[in-house]
């Protein structure tokens, strides 16, 4: 179907990401592609967060900030891939499974393989999963996308063009692919999902030792006294503090020690 479209389509593909319930292949859509217009999907039904058997994918989305609808420059495509380094890294180190790796045409995915049922608690955990990563790694030029938790999330068809906004000579529209073979790619196993989720601060329950909840801790103040320096980064909802070098080995130097 893909062969048949003209070369000048002038338009953004999707596919759905995670495993859709076959008896969705009855709708008129089915291996057909219908271009979206202003006033809406032509479709009547797309495929709805119900549609979806199970997680198959966990989609890490490395985009560089920019403004709304433009193409990334080169150097902010670089940072993305920089940050996809790390990140790919960081979740070998952590026990995750090899993941595919592609070029969106804007920035980077880190595709990786697992298996969770369409449930209300395993859509909370890739949400933590991302706010994790998100906390760890966004920082002023690349973020790590919270939004992309959903089970009926769509994503770059690889092999297709990324049209956003004009394509320029700064900001050109490029191909999206993926880096090598595409093999059989094994499952993460779930306990290494909530290892990364459990990442995430916890609001501290009132206890004795926190004089049960009266007051919050002030970190700034704690580092000021301590002689830790630092710089301040947002993220999605909340602050991180990136310090000099790490308390504890200062051979850890920032952006890493956070």
């Amino acid at each position: 179907q893909l062969a048949k479209l003209p070369t000048n389509v002038d338009c953004n593909i999707y596919m759905t990401l995670n495993e859709v319930n076959p008896a969705c292949m009855s709708r008129t859509q089915a291996n057909v592609f219908m271009k979206s217009s202003d006033k809406g999907n032509v479709a009547k039904n797309t495929t709805s967060d119900n549609d979806i058997i199970g997680y198959t994918w966990l989609m890490i989305d490395l985009d560089p900030v920019r403004p709304a609808d433009t193409s990334s420059s080169e150097a902010e495509l670089n940072k993305s891939k920089e940050m996809a380094d790390k990140v790919f890294h960081y979740m070998e180190t952590i026990g995750f499974e090899k993941p595919v790796i592609a070029m969106s045409g804007n920035g980077y995915h880190l595709q990786y393989r697992i298996a969770l049922t369409n449930s209300t608690e395993n859509k909370e955990l890739i949400k933590s999963c991302l706010e994790a990563l998100d906390m760890i790694f966004s920082d002023d030029d690349v973020k790590v996308d919270t939004s992309v938790f959903n089970q009926s999330r769509v994503t770059k068809l690889y092999g297709t063009v990324a049209e956003k906004g004009r394509s320029t000579d700064e900001r050109p529209h490029r191909m999206s692919y993926i880096f090598g073979e595409v093999t059989e790619h094994k499952p993460t196993d779930k306990g290494y999902l909530i290892k990364l989720a459990d990442m995430c601060p916890k609001r501290d329950t009132p206890q004795k030792y926190n004089n049960y909840g009266r007051g919050d801790f002030d970190i700034e103040s704690w580092m000021s006294e301590h002689g830790l320096s630092y710089r301040t980064s947002h993220y999605s909802n909340g602050t991180k503090y990136i310090l000099d070098h790490c308390p504890f080995n200062h051979a850890h130097q920032s952006p890493d020690s956070a």
